[in-house]
């Protein structure tokens, strides 16, 4: 009945309507929205990053890597997912139960730190990691410590980055290769931007020979001029 309706609309408005179909329900933003929760279309939880930074990451083979997150949550379970070994650290005790009550995965860890320095300088000495994400509190103190804990050949992932200019400016001076995904993303009626930083050496392989998969809403298609 609807798709009937919908015919009788003007062009753009069919195309718009088409958009919202692949944002809303391809993506599971409508869901996201509903529950209040960071999920894709199959309710599965994703981190609360772009959808660009999110579709990016799952064409990656992370099996053999270390993750260090500041701030946990359905970004965890995530990682938990398709990560070797996963470290969180957050800083609001009842959100960490709520968390750890959730994990189900022995290679996740979740880490209460309420203190600032505790929070921030968690990472110290516990070694260094191939993915070092910053999304939690105090991000402009966190950086400083995330570029620390970063392994050769890794990433660093820096969330809402577009409202830490100073921040982002700190990391590129440190060599790693800034690249912006910005986008809309799950449960907010905004966009906003994650930022990938790379180390030079980024040895992280894709999951698949073909690189970039098909995305969300995308035409399944190949070029005939493809070489």
């Amino acid at each position: 009945m609807f798709k009937r309706a919908r015919k009788l609309l003007p062009r753009t408005q069919r195309r718009l309507l088409r958009c919202l179909d692949i944002l809303a329900e391809g993506f599971g933003q409508a869901k996201s929205m509903q529950h209040a929760a960071c999920l894709d279309a199959n309710g599965d939880p994703v981190p609360w990053y772009t959808y660009p930074t999110i579709e990016y990451l799952r064409q990656l083979d992370f099996s053999r890597c270390s993750v260090f997150e500041y701030g946990c949550g359905n970004s965890t379970l995530f990682w938990g997912k398709i990560a070797g070994q996963v470290t969180s650290v957050e800083s609001d005790p009842a959100w960490f139960e709520k968390v750890r009550d959730g994990l189900t995965g022995s290679n996740v860890q979740v880490h209460l730190a309420s203190d600032q320095d505790a929070y921030v300088n968690f990472p110290r000495e516990r070694g260094k990691y191939d993915v070092v994400i910053v999304d939690g509190m105090f991000r402009g103190l966190c950086v400083r410590e995330a570029v620390q804990a970063l392994q050769t050949g890794g990433v660093l992932i820096f969330d809402n980055s577009d409202w830490y200019p100073k921040a982002t400016a700190f990391l590129r001076d440190t060599g790693l290769i800034q690249v912006d995904m910005s986008g809309f993303g799950p449960i907010n009626d905004f966009t906003w931007t994650t930022s990938l930083f790379f180390h030079p050496e980024f040895k992280i392989q894709p999951r698949a020979t073909r690189q970039p998969m098909p995305s969300v809403g995308s035409l399944q298609q190949f070029a005939e001029d493809d070489c």
